[in-house]
């Protein structure tokens, strides 16, 4: 993941704070995973429209004007803890307006990884997300296929779907399918290390890729 400016950084950093405490420790697994579909489907609206992404995070309007002009858009069309996400984001001033769209689509992931967390499968989710990376790794033309920017979304996501057939637990597929539907994904792999960094940080625990000329055993 590319370094980020300052201002992103600190602007992550609040909004990972106010999704926590407008959807806390309380909330359900399923209430989360309605939330990160959510917050998924308002990161493509933006990443689609690029004036809107522009005034959403436009630094000269103020904070509360920008609130509201997402308020008034999502109301009614998404759940009132979406809306307070993406209120909470856009009052939030970004380096960029790709890193407010960045920001939602990892606060979704997040939401994902809560969910994860709250039924006890966090470790599943990230030992598939790992196996299927591994997967794509050893194979170069599936790789490419699901990376073909030019292809149906759905397409590709079809393909996916063919790919895990069920065999996967249904967070695992949730995270898999934005980052090959995402238009914000530089490739599917890259987005994969990034989804195990962060289940790793999630868990305080630290991730290493070990090369090695020969092949281990299982030991």
């Amino acid at each position: 993941m590319s370094v980020l400016r300052s201002a992103t950084r600190q602007a992550i950093a609040t909004l990972e704070q106010r999704r926590q405490s407008l959807v806390g420790p309380g909330a359900s697994a399923d209430q989360l995973t309605a939330l990160a579909d959510e917050l998924y489907s308002v990161a493509g609206l933006l990443t689609s429209q690029s004036r809107l992404r522009r005034t959403l995070a436009d630094p000269a309007t103020s904070a509360t004007s920008r609130a509201q002009l997402a308020s008034d858009l999502l109301a009614g069309k998404v759940g009132a803890n979406t809306v307070e996400v993406v209120k909470a984001a856009v009052e939030q001033r970004w380096s960029s307006p790709w890193d407010l769209t960045d920001a939602l689509e990892a606060s979704a992931d997040d939401a994902l990884f809560a969910a994860a967390d709250a039924q006890a499968v966090l470790g599943t989710v990230e030992d598939e997300l790992f196996r299927f990376e591994r997967v794509l790794q050893g194979a170069g033309d599936l790789t490419a296929l699901l990376d073909e920017r030019s292809a149906d979304p759905q397409r590709r996501i079809g393909l996916l779907d063919s790919l895990l057939a069920s065999k996967v637990h249904p967070i695992t597929a949730a995270l898999l399918r934005q980052a090959v539907r995402s238009d914000r994904k530089r490739s599917v792999t890259l987005a994969i290390d990034d989804l195990l960094e962060a289940a790793a940080a999630r868990q305080s625990q630290s991730l290493a890729r070990v090369s090695t000329a020969v092949e281990l055993t299982d030991e």
